[in-house]
């Protein structure tokens, strides 16, 4: 598997010269050999790159996005002190114009990179993404993300409002930190152990079965994707079976039941806010997302409708 199945965007700086003018506002001179790396769908740009010999990545966020901006930084903080490994923020200074977050660099490749070389590995791999998002679930969201946390049940989008109110009608957790973009390519590993989890820009507090609905619809996603070769639609699809076994398997260790109740509710969510998300993103330059996949979305939510009594 490559990459391009999760998407590429372009925003933001496009020369080293524009990063180094951005990390000079921020007090953190001496970048060298910055590279930009590829990004998801979502409105930030990556860099990677030196500086006083160490390697660093660098988040700028569209303009205006600072409080998104505080949400990863504590988010990434709360993950690590949790035990979920994450990137360590540098200390920096406020950019007026470009918010933006330098981090460390966390060793290993992403699942899907690793995936690519040893396919053979997908279950194990899977098991160990599984187990950290697990973890993940255990960590209580700072309060700045619970703060400014929009609502998560209404991604779904303002044509659901039925299901959005079967949503909120159930017992949920408000508290448990979201990742709600824990896929492949943004997990790292490193001899089979996760080294890092990345990309927070959805973070959000709220109850764990809807990261876990969401990872299974991006997983789903992925394997539509005309770019995909096709011997990794089986490969995903073991991935997808080690991380659901990990997930348990963990949730059990920390005392939980490792039963997920109510899911078809929670992944006919996940199904509506994948909709809503995507369909201003078809035609759009790096997104390979096409009108019938929409459809086949849409065909996956009312067959998760049905199940959920809707």
């Amino acid at each position: 598997m490559g990459e391009d199945q999760w998407g590429v965007t372009h925003v933001g700086p496009r020369a080293p010269g524009d990063v180094a003018d951005i990390l000079n506002v921020l007090g953190l001179p001496g970048m060298t050999n910055a590279e930009r790396i590829t990004t998801g769908w979502g409105g930030t740009a990556i860099w990677r790159m030196e500086r006083e010999g160490r390697t660093e990545a660098l988040r700028i966020f569209p303009a205006g996005a600072h409080e998104a901006r505080d949400r990863e930084v504590a988010a990434m903080a709360a993950a690590l002190t949790g035990g979920v490994p994450a990137p360590e923020v540098v200390p920096a200074k406020s950019h007026p114009t470009h918010p933006a977050i330098v981090t460390t660099w966390c060793p290993g490749r992403t699942i899907a990179e690793s995936l690519a070389t040893a396919p053979w590995r997908a279950r194990a791999l899977g098991a160990a993404m599984g187990r950290t998002q697990a973890r993940l679930h255990r960590v209580v969201a700072p309060e700045i993300v619970r703060r400014r946390s929009p609502d998560w049940v209404a991604w779904a989008g303002s044509d659901e409002d039925a299901l959005g109110d079967r949503v909120r009608a159930l017992p949920l957790r408000p508290d448990a930190l979201l990742h709600l973009d824990f896929h492949p390519a943004n997990v790292l590993v490193e001899d089979g152990r996760v080294t890092g989890v990345v990309d927070w820009e959805n973070t959000r507090a709220g109850d764990p079965r809807a990261d876990v609905a969401r990872t299974a619809s991006i997983l789903w996603l992925a394997r539509q994707s005309p770019e995909l070769p096709r011997w990794s639609r089986p490969v995903l699809r073991l991935l997808e079976t080690g991380w659901r076994q990990g997930y348990r398997h963990e949730a059990r260790a920390g005392h939980e039941t490792g039963r997920v109740t109510d899911m078809p509710l929670f992944d006919a969510w996940a199904c509506a806010a994948m909709i809503s998300d995507l369909t201003p993103k078809v035609g759009m330059p790096g997104v390979w997302i096409r009108p019938e996949d929409l459809d086949d979305l849409r065909q996956r939510l009312a067959r998760f409708k049905r199940r959920a009594g809707l």
